[in-house]
């Protein structure tokens, strides 16, 4: 019986980061189970198939960022502006649906649209997984 999950996608801009610059790493990072953490990349595990169905912002980042969502190390998508991903945003863009068989890598790349400031600033963007076990 498939069921669902939300997972996050954490960017950390670096203070004064000059814009247009590409965040991998420690910078951009995939929380899929919140015992275990941020992660760099996740394998799905060998006894699911999972399908990110929908990516979204629960508030307007402060910097934006584009994503761009990575499997087995090849990208698969790059999201406009998050901030177009404004969960209450009615006429929010519907993105494809990714697939993730078992054992294949899942990690973010992000590109910051501006410049950091004087501080790091975080960025998080979460995403509804349907999982088929």
């Amino acid at each position: 019986m498939p069921y669902s999950k939300t997972i996050k996608f954490v960017i950390t801009i670096p203070a004064n980061q000059v814009a247009y610059s590409v965040l991998a790493g420690s910078n951009a990072q995939v929380v899929a189970d919140p015992i275990i953490g941020a992660q760099n990349m996740f394998v799905i595990p060998s006894t699911e198939t999972w399908f990110i169905t929908d990516i979204y912002v629960k508030s307007s980042p402060s910097i934006d960022v584009v994503l761009r969502i990575k499997k087995n190390r090849d990208y698969k998508l790059e999201t406009p502006p998050v901030s177009a991903l404004l969960v209450s945003n009615p006429s929010r863009p519907q993105l494809p649906v990714l697939m993730f068989e078992p054992n294949s890598q899942l990690s973010v790349e992000a590109v910051n649209l501006a410049a950091g400031g004087s501080s790091a600033t975080t960025v998080e963007v979460f995403a509804t997984v349907e999982i088929y076990p």
